[in-house]
């Protein structure tokens, strides 16, 4: 009996296996402190495997679908919503394009509930194959302290920047 007592309490006192972590938070791509306008366009038949690509210096965002005959529905559905940030629709094979009015335009898709979300910012774009370098600048020629390596936070900022 005291045996059984006793490896009763030692299986209490043994330490339980840790909770998994929590997963890590997703990504956000943009600061909400640099979004100007937002629009979310419903869009049901988009399929899991549509995949987006975001053109800014062109001002165009595309997504590119399984097939014809599902891009044609899904630009359908686009043109009865009537973006106000891209308001182009074309339908050119599997490929639907998004012509927007500013090159500041990122678009983003939302799983649940299905939608493409339209995002225009503030600033230069950063996003999409079209992005351009930005040169590096000495802080030396815009008044913020020595040659690179810089001497001042900000001129060591620009350093790096441009490294």
């Amino acid at each position: 009996m005291w045996s059984l007592a006793l490896a009763s309490l030692l299986l209490s006192a043994a330490p339980k296996p840790a909770a998994p972590p929590p997963p890590p938070p997703r990504p956000v791509p943009f600061s909400f402190a640099l979004l100007e306008a937002r629009e979310r366009i419903p869009l049901a038949a988009l399929p899991p495997n549509t995949r987006i690509e975001n053109r800014p210096m062109l001002r165009r965002v595309d997504l590119v679908l399984p097939n014809a005959a599902t891009a044609a529905a899904v630009g359908r559905a686009i043109q009865r919503h009537r973006p106000q940030l891209c308001p182009t629709v074309t339908v050119e094979g599997p490929r639907v394009s998004l012509s927007c009015t500013a090159t500041r335009i990122e678009g983003a898709l939302s799983r649940a509930p299905r939608a493409l979300d339209l995002f225009r910012h503030r600033g230069i774009p950063d996003c999409g194959p079209d992005q351009v370098p930005l040169p590096p600048i000495p802080p030396d020629e815009v008044g913020l302290g020595e040659p690179c390596p810089g001497s001042t936070d900000a001129g060591r900022a620009l350093c790096l920047l441009g490294a």
